[in-house]
């Protein structure tokens, strides 16, 4: 076969069969590009429709049948594979002649001895043929790419499902019709070239895979045998992709590890509101065009050999970070501000050369208790000190005991022990803080009770903060003092005072939602105790409630004559017992701190804004 414009049904005619390579990313589209691809076979009239551009590179010839790699187009190609799958059963439906089905399959599917025309990596190949060229359904989908490659088949089925036979021919004239242009490469680096001056019709290249096609062309542009490089590129970006593919669910967006990457190892300069990290990609391309202006081609491929083993690292290190998820970790994940941190938890998690990580997960703590104080408590925004983050991660060599030092320095910089003490003694504290962020803080409180007191139990997982199968079980705030009993906030004041009118608002402004009267509780729980008097609650609920924090309320009971009530000062001393609790949890940090340490810990102006 030679390049060159061709219809669809030269390129598919029974004896060429394409495989999409190692190398290659796997199946992205989804149902955008999904949509996009069936409204132009849909609405596309004019003869001879452009399907778009595709590069192959020719691997072998067994008897008179061609293989090709596919260099570019392969979202296109399996596209159109599965839609003419999908086509060919909705014309079975339609009692079409058997034999124009067989065809079709036999040019596009799997040719008359049973092998497919298309073969994608190993990972999905199975799947990809017996799943969504096949009619059987699968128990599971093992990586994302087969979710979207079902997701695939069943949307053109779902869009065919009521396609009647004169729109059929209509398809399956545009198919045999519609021309592609055809680049066929003699070799890697002929295709490295053509790959980054070539455009891609369907999803947007990702930052990454801008990454990979920039410097494999840029290889070629100044070496005469670029050929190694090529395939190290290649081979590091298969391990990327796949690395990915395990993790997709956690990180939606693979150019966000790239970012980190590149902050994590690269030097990169911050100069008041000029900031490198921020246009990293332009960065590293002037960097790469330096070499090419100097000619210096040993530089240029030290350089790619080093970011692109970088890259290759931060992605295998944030697999092994997200799939072996410490609780010092998976508590800074539940705060949902980690971005931030991402860099230097990649150059930590690397460098420790600990068996059980402790180094990582000392620096996960104090990360931990600066997102508490200063991005929860004291209500920063989660851009503060973000230059500071990232220049400690560019700057870590190992040093894990002047990192702490550092870390500590500037929680201390920001915040002290008193304010953020202060902060928790809020009369406002349930109305002033999220949901989730008040959930995390008595969960935190829970777990402390379970550690420090008898009897000791098991702590509460991180599964059971954020319940999501059952919503009986997911967690929420009780009011001790219940929000809608006027009658027993009316009695507690009372006591304390002689006022005697707006004795309830008092209440409510004081007490009502501050830390002393607040515990976790599962939403079932809670809805069950309505107005309940705390008494009532005590003897039905919460002595025996599987919670610590529950079950110690009766400690806190006020001895009056022949009965112990719940008071304003059992609020006053429950809320000094956890203020004891925050102080141990998120102020203890001065041990990790070196004495007279030189130190260029400053936050920068304006980082908040």
């Amino acid at each position: 076969m030679e390049s060159g414009k061709k219809p669809l049904d030269e390129i598919f005619n029974g004896n060429k069969y394409f495989c999409i390579p190692y190398y290659q990313r796997s199946y992205s589209w989804e149902e955008k590009q999904l949509k996009d691809f069936y409204d132009d076979f849909e609405t596309q009239y004019v003869s001879n429709y452009y399907y778009g551009t595709i590069l192959l590179q020719s691997k072998e010839k067994i008897k008179s049948r061609e293989i090709f790699d596919i260099v570019d187009g392969q979202q296109r190609l399996t596209t159109l594979i599965i839609f003419v799958s999908c086509l060919i059963k909705r014309m079975r439906e339609l009692n079409f002649k058997e034999k124009d089905c067989i065809d079709l399959e036999s040019c596009y599917i799997k040719d008359d001895e049973g092998r497919f025309i298309l073969s994608l990596q190993d990972e999905d190949n199975d799947f990809f043929n017996t799943y969504v060229l096949g009619d059987k359904n699968p128990t599971s989908k093992e990586t994302p790419s087969q979710k979207r490659l079902f997701d695939a088949k069943e949307y053109f089925t779902n869009a065919l499902n009521n396609v009647d036979e004169g729109k059929i021919n209509e398809f399956i004239d545009k198919i045999y019709t519609t021309n592609v242009l055809v680049y066929l490469m003699v070799n890697e680096i002929e295709s490295s070239m053509i790959f980054e001056t070539t455009n891609d019709r369907g999803k947007a290249l990702t930052n990454l895979e801008k990454t990979k096609s920039f410097l494999m062309y840029k290889a070629c542009v100044l070496s005469d045998d670029a050929s190694q490089i090529i395939n190290k590129i290649r081979s590091r970006f298969n391990e990327i992709y796949r690395d990915y593919s395990d993790i997709e669910n956690d990180v939606k967006d693979e150019n966000a590890i790239l970012y980190y990457s590149f902050i994590a190892n690269e030097k990169w300069a911050s100069t008041g509101k000029k900031k490198d990290y921020q246009h990293y990609m332009e960065i590293m391309k002037q960097n790469v065009d330096k070499f090419i202006t100097k000619k210096d081609s040993k530089g240029l491929l030290n350089y790619i050999e080093n970011y692109t083993l970088h890259i290759k690292e931060s992605f295998a290190i944030m697999k092994s970070i997200l799939l072996n998820r410490c609780d010092e970790f998976q508590d800074v994940l539940a705060l949902e501000r980690v971005a931030n941190f991402y860099p230097l938890f990649i150059k930590c998690y690397g460098l420790d050369e600990t068996e059980g990580k402790d180094n990582f997960k000392l620096i996960c703590r104090l990360c931990e208790i600066f997102s508490f104080r200063i991005y929860v408590i004291l209500g920063n925004l989660s851009n503060k000190a973000q230059t500071t983050w990232y220049a400690l991660a560019r700057d870590f060599n190992g040093d894990f005991q002047k990192l702490a030092s550092d870390i500590v320095k500037l929680i201390k910089s920001i915040d002290t022990e008193d304010s953020f003490i202060e902060k928790l003694q809020d009369k406002k504290f349930y109305t002033t803080y999220e949901t989730s962020e008040r959930n995390y803080f008595f969960w935190k409180y829970e777990n402390y009770l379970r550690e420090n007191e008898q009897p000791t139990a098991t702590p509460m997982s991180h599964d059971d903060l954020f319940e999501k199968k059952n919503k009986k079980l997911k967690l929420s705030i009780e009011h001790i003092v219940a929000q809608s009993n006027n009658g027993e906030q009316s009695r507690i004041i009372s006591d304390e005072s002689v006022i005697k009118v707006g004795v309830a608002s008092k209440f409510e402004k004081e007490y009502l939602h501050s830390i002393g009267n607040l515990t976790i509780d599962p939403q079932s729980a809670n809805s069950s105790k309505g107005k309940q008097d705390v008494e009532a609650k005590m003897t039905k609920y919460f002595v025996k409630a599987p919670y610590k924090c529950q079950n110690e309320l009766s400690d806190f009971l006020i001895k009056e004559k022949k009965s112990e009530r719940w008071t304003i000062e059992s609020i006053e001393k429950r809320r000094d017992k956890i203020l004891d609790f925050a102080r141990a949890t998120w102020c203890d940090i001065d041990k990790y701190e070196i004495a007279d340490q030189d130190t260029n810990i400053v936050v920068e102006d304006g980082e908040e804004e």
